[in-house]
């Protein structure tokens, strides 16, 4: 064996053999101070050993000689055997170690060490050479601006994108924990994914907590298979494609065909960069009714609240919140309504008409018990059919109706006394359910179960939302037909509403049993005369105070 060479010999050698002899032990190869050239730091090898204890260290430090920067050493670590220039300094009294570079023969040597090291020294010491700011400190708030930018440059995202990963996380509220509901998914998913296959490989219902969900399921017209997640759908639609045309036109002969938000080249545009113009060119750049419009604009307005909640939306220079640009856009009304819904939003049935649809009613409870029943239920209560729809036995309780925020339209609980006609409603939804035709239906939570449920559906589905019913239009269709009368089963909460501020004659306690958080929406929304309350008030004023005229 060759033995070890001694610090005197090793510092004499020759500064071109770099390289150890395969019999030398590089354990045994240290000196107590370090040559501050490349060939010595490359040939050094320290002794991991500590003659103390005789364990084991991780990691061992090593001065240079005088020619060295004053601090500077070199540290190796036993598993790696990596070397690193370490800064070994004292800031307000304190000790701190800062590493300069790692070691790496003809990458990173000396010179490069020995360049960074007067870098900091120049910034950070005095004339004195006391160190006055701290390295360690700046080079850390360096490192968190490159960050920050780097971390906001890997947030910007695509309105593609956007929607990809709104749809994935099942349209989550912006302003509550949780999913917006279902039908506001379902109001969305058109103009931002839809008039296209995606959107028949998709359903919407909302769990036990009123939270809305996406289900996916198969098209056999089209024989598309069942998508497994979000993922699998925007894999087998990707932007541009699966468009299905639009084939009646209806009166609008120049009307182009629809496609979604994905499916356009606005699309492709970062979500930081999308202006207020770009918006409302968008929603002006084709036919689309009223209603139309407002919803593309309720949409752009989710997805910018998405976008600006999950870090995509760029702060502003001066620091303040970000606006959303959709607020500056307003979309006109017309002069005309065109839906044919809204001729109603005035209408409240009289009396006679109450009664007579009681009667009608009561009547088709043998063809639609369950559309029935829910109807009467909105003539006597008041309550939106919507919420009535998505009652539960549950929410039955002692004289009371006792509806939970998720599902109240307000997200707010409300309270529904069980009056006469309220009880004999419910129990003649017992005696139907008696009957074998119904039984069936007794397992659903639902006081109006769904008698065209399908068994294929997702079992999940099933048992919560997808096991009510969901439209009265079949039962209602039939009454307006048989009755002459002509409304919408909203029209019902309207005529509660005007019934019980008669008979109460303050809007206050209309306010208990309406479910309403303002009395001014009461007022404006509820109390707008039809032509024969007209005639009524008109009748009353003329009788008391105009009656000298009949002399």
């Amino acid at each position: 064996m060759i033995k070890s060479k001694t610090m005197s010999e090793e510092i004499t050698k020759p500064k071109l053999d770099t390289k150890l002899s395969l019999e030398e032990d590089p354990k045994t190869v240290t000196t107590k101070k370090l040559l501050f050239t490349d060939n010595s730091i490359e040939r050094f090898r320290a002794d991991f050993i500590d003659p103390k204890t005789n364990k084991t260290r991780y990691r061992r430090y090593k001065n240079f000689d005088g020619n060295a920067p004053k601090g500077l050493r070199i540290c190796q670590y036993e598993k790696s055997k990596a070397k690193f220039f370490i800064l070994q300094y004292w800031f307000q009294s304190k000790a701190y170690k800062l590493t300069i570079g790692e070691f790496k023969l003809g990458k990173f040597g000396v010179k490069e060490a020995q360049d960074k090291f007067n870098q900091l020294y120049q910034d950070h010491t005095n004339d004195r050479g006391i160190w006055i700011k701290n390295p360690k400190q700046t080079i850390k708030d360096a490192d968190k601006k490159v960050y920050e930018a780097e971390s906001i440059r890997l947030k910007k995202r695509s309105i593609r994108e956007i929607i990809e990963l709104i749809v994935k996380e099942n349209f989550p509220s912006n302003k509550f924990e949780g999913n917006v509901v279902a039908s506001t998914i379902k109001e969305y998913s058109l103009p931002m994914l839809g008039y296209n296959k995606r959107t028949l490989l998709m359903y919407f219902s909302n769990d036990s907590k009123g939270m809305g969900k996406i289900y996916y399921k198969g098209s056999k017209p089209y024989g598309l298979p069942q998508p497994q997640d979000s993922e699998d759908l925007f894999k087998r639609f990707p932007s541009g494609t699966g468009i299905i045309k639009t084939k009646r036109l209806g009166k609008y002969k120049n009307r182009k065909d629809e496609i979604s938000l994905y499916d356009h080249d606005l699309s492709k545009h970062l979500i930081d960069d999308l202006k207020a113009e770009h918006v409302r060119d968008y929603i002006n750049e084709k036919y689309r009714s009223y209603s139309g419009k407002r919803i593309i604009k309720r949409m752009f307005t989710y997805i910018w609240n998405y976008a600006n909640n999950n870090g995509y939306i760029s702060t502003p220079k001066d620091g303040t919140t970000p606006i959303n640009i959709t607020t500056s856009i307003k979309v006109k009304a017309p002069s005309k309504v065109e839906y044919k819904g809204a001729r109603y939003n005035h209408k409240r049935f009289t009396e006679s008409e109450l009664q007579r649809l009681w009667i009608s009613i009561t009547k088709h409870i043998e063809t639609y018990p369950f559309q029935a029943l829910a109807l009467l239920l909105a003539m006597v209560t008041g309550l939106r059919i919507i919420t009535i729809l998505k009652i539960e036995k549950d929410h039955i309780k002692d004289g009371l109706i006792e509806l939970d925020e998720t599902v109240t339209k307000i997200k707010r609980e409300q309270k529904v006394a069980i009056t006469a006609p309220v009880k004999w409603i419910l129990n003649t939804i017992e005696e139907v359910k008696k009957k074998p035709k119904y039984q069936k239906y007794n397992f659903v939570s639902y006081l109006f179960p769904s008698t065209k449920m399908k068994v294929e559906l997702n079992p999940e589905y099933k048992a919560k939302d997808g096991a009510r019913l969901k439209s009265v239009r079949s039962c209602w269709d039939s009454v307006q037909k048989e009755t002459g009368i002509v409304g919408a089963p909203k029209t019902f909460r309207k005529s509660y509403v005007s019934v019980a501020k008669l008979v109460l004659n303050e809007s206050f306690k209309v306010m208990f049993l309406s479910g309403h958080t303002s009395e001014a929406t009461l007022e404006v929304k509820y109390n707008k005369s039809e032509d024969e309350q007209i005639k009524d008030y008109a009748n009353e004023v003329a009788d008391k105070k105009f009656n000298f005229i009949k002399t």
